[in-house]
């Protein structure tokens, strides 16, 4: 299996719906290419089941899933990453080093495709290899890209 593609979930969309009509012809390339997609979201503060932010990041994690699913694509996970004032870049690393486990990989085999912004620049401070995406045709060019890669 190719090491998983990870990005930031607020990527996808372009306001048309959860998931950008011109991002899933990609996003169905990388599931034939049998790479994973990952995506990585911020974890909503206070992270409880009945706390409406929670309620929301989970409806849309569903209707992100649901519509790359029938575009012929997967999202293999989704994780939610802590990027509060007071959480610690540790607990980032180790979070990214479980998922590569996973995967049988190490985490600098991960494969991240980010955008300036909070969580993309808390990725690029991971020290793993993140290539930056700045509007959403760079970011059908890097999935892409990536997908065909070996």
């Amino acid at each position: 299996m190719k090491a998983p593609l990870l990005v930031p979930i607020d990527l996808l969309g372009d306001g048309s719906g959860p998931v950008s009509q011109a991002l899933l012809p990609a996003l169905a390339e990388l599931n034939r290419s049998e790479r994973p997609l990952v995506l990585l979201a911020e974890r909503p503060d206070r992270w409880r089941p009945t706390r409406n932010q929670v309620d929301q990041a989970l409806s849309r994690q569903s209707s992100i899933e649901e519509t790359v699913h029938r575009a012929g694509g997967a999202v293999d996970a989704v994780l939610y990453l802590d990027v509060g004032l007071f959480s610690r870049e540790r607990h980032r690393r180790e979070a990214l080093q479980g998922l590569a486990e996973r995967y049988d990989l190490q985490a600098a085999d991960l494969r991240i495709v980010a955008a300036p912004g909070r969580l993309g620049d808390l990725l690029r401070r991971t020290d793993l290899d993140v290539v930056g995406a700045a509007d959403m045709s760079e970011l059908v060019d890097r999935i892409r890209t990536l997908a065909r890669e070996e």
